[in-house]
């Protein structure tokens, strides 16, 4: 299997994926949880860097970092590190805790920066956990009250106060791209990508695109494409044939 390429960011910022090996959990109680964002906090700090923007669910975390991408490398394997250490000692277990290497994707603009941030605040909403302003584990309280560990300056600044990021969070802005498929990073569940689906559908069923009139599934069809889903993975989902699905073009 060809290993996932690097790529710079000019802009030094990353959307990082961490998942458990096998999809296992990588946190069990809130008291994990607690070591977990710790660990990433202090080992991010002492490369200098700055969160932008994180999430913690059950079986893998979504972190946006400011900071060059041989710091970023050193401060995922020193937390990843420490904090399966950590775990395995807490449980008595042994063996890899995390799967493989981590996924990063650069952030190449700020439409782009704009939509992965809304994404990861959004990842308990489309999994279905609970809403994206009452989940305790991500940074979005740090954006509309008091910062934590994040470096909320650069997103914040483009708002008008906390209820317009409200806003951009929970409503579709239709000059904002949704962001790609790739941010859920290698080794996603079909699960997961069931609810990418349904985050760039604004919260509709991609298998309900079949039974829609023709403008109204070319259109979801083409947002799907545009957030990098494959001819196949649509077709999985929606049930429309490949050959419906070719003939439509890739749309944000």
């Amino acid at each position: 299997m060809t290993a996932h390429v690097r790529v710079p960011s000019e802009f030094d910022l990353y959307h990082v994926v961490i998942r458990g090996v096998g999809h296992q959990l990588i946190v069990e109680d809130d008291t994990d949880r607690q070591r977990f964002v710790a660990t990433l906090s202090s080992s991010v700090r002492q490369e200098d860097g700055h969160i932008i923007a994180w999430c913690l669910m059950d079986n893998h975390v979504h972190i946006l970092l400011e900071m060059p991408l041989e710091r970023v490398a050193a401060a995922m394997h020193r937390a990843e590190t420490m904090y399966a250490n950590w775990f395995n000692d807490r449980y008595g277990r042994v063996g890899h805790l995390f799967q493989g290497r981590y996924f990063s994707e650069p952030i190449k603009d700020e439409g782009q920066l704009l939509a992965t941030v809304r994404y990861i605040h959004m990842n308990p909403e489309t999994a279905g956990l609970a809403t994206f302003d009452s989940w305790a584990w991500s940074s979005y309280r740090e954006y509309v009250d008091e910062p934590q560990i994040c470096d909320v300056s650069l997103v914040r600044g483009m708002f008008d106060g906390a209820e317009d990021f409200r806003e951009f969070t929970q409503t579709r802005r239709e000059d904002l791209p949704t962001g790609s498929v790739a941010m859920l990073g290698n080794g996603a569940s079909t699960s997961e990508l069931l609810q990418f689906a349904r985050f760039a559908l604004d919260g509709a069923e991609p298998s309900g695109l079949a039974e829609c009139g023709r403008r109204q599934r070319d259109e979801g069809i083409a947002r799907l494409r545009g957030c990098g889903f494959s001819i196949r993975q649509i077709e999985r989902m929606t049930g429309v044939s490949r050959g419906v699905i070719s003939r439509i073009s890739p749309r944000m």
